[in-house]
């Protein structure tokens, strides 16, 4: 994977996790979970370009992707 591609999957997950929190201390529809949400969906659609998926899988407590 090159580095272009896992810096997307990071900030996918980062923003993700950072929306999620968000909603459960605010709600789902609060402006800045929106944004984060919206930010990580971009970030996926770069992880994307011109594949077909990308893996995440948990491995002794560590997050991995391919």
């Amino acid at each position: 994977m090159d580095t272009d591609r896992m810096n997307s999957v990071e900030g996918f997950v980062r923003r993700l996790v950072m929306a999620a929190a968000n909603a459960s201390l605010y709600s789902p529809e609060h402006r800045q979970v929106e944004a984060l949400l919206g930010s990580a969906y971009s970030c996926l659609e770069e992880a994307l370009a011109g594949e077909d998926e990308v893996a995440l899988m948990l491995v002794e407590e560590e997050l991995v992707f391919a």
